[in-house]
């Protein structure tokens, strides 16, 4: 059923954070994920324009509390690179190979 608020629901919908895969093919791509020395994970993010971009990881199940990514300011051009340290595993947890969201 067709809503006067259409317009206002999908201009909000396209702000809430979606899953992305590594080499996505969306104009907003996950390009490379990497680890930089034992705990800092490095994630570089193309975007085509200006916009804000902003980046949320979940680790693989619900008991990791993984912090939020912090924006590099020393990014390659057309690049937003992101950094965060492998903190609030559950303990006994093993991040080499786990499956981040």
């Amino acid at each position: 059923m067709a809503s006067t608020e259409d317009s206002s629901l999908f201009a909000a919908l396209d702000t809430v954070p979606k899953p992305a895969n590594v080499g996505d093919p969306n104009p907003l791509t996950i390009r490379d994920v990497k680890r930089d020395g034992k705990s800092t994970v490095l994630v570089d993010v193309v975007s085509p324009d200006a916009r804000v971009v902003n980046l949320f990881v979940e680790g693989p199940t619900p008991d990791w509390g993984l912090p939020v990514p912090k924006l590099l300011e020393s990014s390659p051009p057309g690049v937003r690179r992101f950094a965060f340290e492998l903190d609030g595993l559950p303990p006994g947890a093993d991040p080499q190979g786990a499956a981040l969201n």
